[in-house]
């Protein structure tokens, strides 16, 4: 008997006969066949259709996508799974790794969906698409995918996606058989170390990495370790910072926000600086760094960045431009900031908002703090609320403490090209708040506001997201961020959806 194996998260499930057990087979001893194949683990569904015969063997199904058809993984002791890998591996035992449900076509249609899920969730602004409406594509081993972006390329973008090309088959063979986070950390490292040589050859930034990955493992009095450097290319220093007895004498050194290292191109000590209050500008444009990297970002000058190791273990660099790679929860991200900036303001629909955006979200990220902000233009949303009193213009039923409040929140202006009308430091706590924050061009519609599900809301785990489907549905721009820090904006083409962090 087949079973299927889903191809986002390898679980193995069995095909529900129930509809057929009865039925007439015909002379033919088949019947047509359909059904719902849905993953107990990750909630993956997708339906097939084809023909079943009277032993219930599944026939003529030509089109999977999301699941793929296997043979029932034997129930062994997990040592003695081990065991019977390693033996796989050790000898290309083809029978042995069937045994095991690890059928090589089963096996890289998964490692070529991994590579492709590793890449696009390394640059932000790409998703996946269709034949059909993508631009750009991706061949990896058999299997074409296909991706797309809302803005055209630039050109150290399509030599990021030559890179991803040549790269391809080491990838594969470099993939271990279980597929981890590690294997997604590897090939989103080797993307970043390629954009980090583009923007600046003449920094190892190998060592910094590996400086920084040994960091995370570092404590000192029971505080994991966190360092900022100021990278000065142009200048030469005399000690290296990586050197073990370096290492432990500076510890506790450079870890506030104004704080920092100054280090050569190859990490040799230059000078140990403070950012003083007067030199932290609020800038009259747009920036494209989380807040508390803004002593960072105005004291940085062309040619320098600035690289942190913080205390919840991110790793972020960062140029006199604004954000150029970060690593989160074990994954590396790539920033392209001009056109990830444009393709947020193309996905809101307002290049203001787009801008004003991004720079809350990232903040919002950072703070680890889940929150749902909806854009809403035509004021769509806002006539699907539940709470009304949360409503905050023209409202006779509006609740005391957001009466207090709403001279001072509906004045925030998210479409403004002037930065103090936007208020950011308070639509940032207005976002922690519990419900979403509803706000059109010139002011703030709601905050603490609960969405009626929509009809075509499916099913999801959680809340805000089901609030974030919701909105979208109902014709706003919500963006979500969810407490670990990924950030999510909906929008109709291809998946429909971009998520980073």
């Amino acid at each position: 008997m087949k079973f299927y194996k889903c191809l986002e998260c390898n679980s193995v499930g069995d095909h529900n006969f129930s509809s057929y057990d009865d039925g007439e087979y015909g002379e033919a001893l088949w019947t047509e066949y359909s059904e719902t194949l849905d993953c107990d683990n990750c909630h993956n569904n997708e339906t097939i259709s084809g023909n079943i015969d009277d032993l219930r063997e599944i026939i003529g199904i030509e089109n999977w996508s999301k699941f793929i058809e296997v043979e029932k993984i034997q129930e062994t002791k997990i040592d003695e799974t081990k065991s019977l890998i390693e033996k796989s591996n050790t000898n290309n035992d083809l029978p042995l790794r069937e045994t095991l449900g690890l059928h090589p076509n089963v096996e890289s249609k998964l490692k070529e969906k991994f590579i492709f899920d590793s890449i696009i969730g390394a640059v932000p602004q790409w998703f996946e698409s269709t034949e059909d409406e993508g631009k750009h594509s991706f061949t990896i081993g058999d299997s074409t995918f296909y991706f797309d972006s809302h803005r055209w390329l630039t050109p150290i973008l399509h030599e990021l996606r030559s890179h991803c090309e040549e790269r391809m088959s080491q990838w594969i063979s470099d993939l271990p058989l279980f597929l981890s986070s590690t294997a997604r950390k590897d090939i989103t490292q080797d993307i970043t170390m390629f954009w980090l040589n583009r923007l600046n050859k003449n920094i190892d930034w190998y060592k910094f990495i590996a400086y920084a990955e040994e960091l995370l493992f570092r404590t000192y009095e029971n505080i994991p370790v966190s360092i900022n450097l100021l990278i000065s290319p142009i200048e030469t220093g005399q000690a290296d910072i990586t050197e073990s007895s370096v290492q432990k004498f500076i510890d506790p050194l450079a870890t506030s926000m104004q704080t920092y290292l100054k280090v050569d191109s190859n990490a040799q000590f230059i000078s140990y600086e403070q950012i003083n209050w007067s030199q932290i500008e609020d800038t009259a444009g747009y920036k494209f760094n989380p807040e508390f990297l803004q002593p960072f970002a105005s004291t940085l000058e062309d040619q320098q960045y600035s690289f942190h190791v913080t205390i919840k273990g991110d790793i972020l660099i960062m140029s006199s431009f604004g954000l150029v790679a970060s690593r989160r929860k074990g994954r590396w991200h790539i920033y392209d900031t001009s056109t990830l900036k444009n393709c947020i303001g193309d996905i809101a629909g307002d290049y203001r908002i787009g801008c004003n955006m991004f720079e809350v979200l990232l903040d919002l990220s950072y703070k680890r703090h889940g929150a749902l902000i909806i854009y809403d233009p035509n004021h769509d949303v806002i006539s699907n609320i539940v709470n009304k009193e949360s409503i905050l213009s023209n409202n006779p039923d509006i609740d005391l403490p957001r009466s207090m409040l709403a001279p001072s929140v509906t004045s925030i202006s998210m479409g403004s090209q002037n930065m103090s009308q936007r208020k950011k430091r308070v639509l940032l706590e207005l976002a922690s708040m519990d419900g979403s924050v509803i706000f059109d061009d010139n002011e703030i519609l709601s905050f603490g506001a609960m969405i009626q599900t929509h009809p075509s809301a499916g099913s999801h785990a959680g809340a805000r997201t089901t609030a974030f489907e919701s909105a979208y549905l109902y014709g706003g721009k919500p963006f979500k961020v969810s407490s670990d820090g990924d950030i999510s904006l909906r929008f109709s083409k291809g998946s429909g959806q971009i998520s980073f962090l």
